[in-house]
């Protein structure tokens, strides 16, 4: 089965990584775009997304999804 997983916390990154290793295929990740963190504002990936850039995978973090960008980049995957 073809896969678009979407998520942010931690606590979903074991889910993505069962996926990953079964015999399914995880075309792409969608996850919330970094924000700036702390005193210094350093820019923080998502757990997920964190995830996804480690393993150079698809990764689409949209601001929002009412616009035909974000749309159109989810039909590509064809999942």
């Amino acid at each position: 089965m073809k896969v678009v997983f979407m998520g942010n916390p931690a606590f979903a990154v074991p889910s993505l990584e069962i996926l990953t290793k079964s015999r399914h295929e995880v075309l792409g990740i969608v996850s919330n775009p970094p924000k700036p963190v702390g005193r210094r504002r350093n820019m923080m990936y998502t757990a997920v997304g964190e995830y996804a850039h480690q393993r150079e995978m698809a990764l689409l973090e949209p601001v929002s999804f009412h616009n035909e960008t974000i749309i159109s980049q989810l039909n590509s995957f064809k999942a």
